[in-house]
């Protein structure tokens, strides 16, 4: 497994809009935060491939996060943890696909 920490955030829901969804602060959009597991392992995918997350805990802001990664048959698996409590915010797959000739 590869660990690597995830920071910059510039994509967030506010405080005020992420409290009018239901959450107690602002917390970093999960689209963002597969779109940055994405970019960072980037240089190691094929041409063609599947990509799917599950978004399982909310990532307030400001957190520390860090992106594991561990090479699997046919592609990676993903996760975003947090770095003190281990606390999982989201977990995918990034699966090779066989191009079509």
């Amino acid at each position: 497994m590869r660990r690597s920490p995830a920071t910059s955030t510039r994509s967030t829901l506010s405080g005020l809009t992420a409290k009018a969804l239901g959450f107690k602060r602002a917390i970093a959009h999960g689209m963002w935060v597969k779109a940055r597991v994405l970019g960072a392992v980037a240089n190691r995918l094929p041409e063609a491939f599947a990509y799917d997350v599950q978004f399982t805990k909310p990532l307030f802001l400001p957190s520390t996060v860090h992106l594991a990664t561990g090479q699997v048959d046919g592609g990676w698996d993903v996760a975003v943890r947090n770095a003190g409590s281990g606390t999982e915010h989201v977990v995918g797959t990034i699966r090779t696909l066989e191009e079509k000739h």
